[in-house]
């Protein structure tokens, strides 16, 4: 077994077992063929490899992009209705232009002025004292 490498094997990271300049005048052109086919063998079964490789990840990225076009959707929905909501609590609370409320006060206020009664009765008040 050789431990030098080639120039053609070095590159593929492979132990190189080519024959010698010395070795492939021993060989008889039927030996060279077949180790030439071998080694073509070889090179096709790493290619289908990596080809293999190559599909399955094209796949996952298609798949994370699913993903991530419907984590998208789901984020600007909730990303525009926020936005309708601060700015009905900016138009109720003047002089508050630059603040956005408080995500849990600002539903308890549109769930107010939407069914004032039934808040009011089902809702428990939250106060400081009730806290402790």
């Amino acid at each position: 077994m050789k431990t030098k490498s080639c120039k053609k094997c070095s590159p593929l990271g492979k132990r190189c077992d080519c024959p010698t300049e010395s070795e492939k005048a021993a060989l008889g052109p039927w030996e060279v063929i077949d180790r030439i086919r071998c080694e073509r063998d070889e090179i096709r079964a790493q290619l289908r490899e990596e080809q293999q490789l190559h599909i399955q990840t094209l796949n996952e990225r298609d798949e994370l992009r699913r993903t991530n076009e419907g984590l998208q959707l789901t984020f600007d929905l909730r990303w525009q209705a926020d936005r309708r909501a601060i700015k009905r609590w900016q138009a109720a609370h003047p002089g508050n232009d630059l603040t956005w409320p408080d995500h849990a006060d600002m539903v308890v206020w549109l769930m107010e002025r939407y069914n004032p009664a039934r808040c009011s009765r089902d809702m428990p008040a939250l106060d400081s004292s009730a806290e402790q």
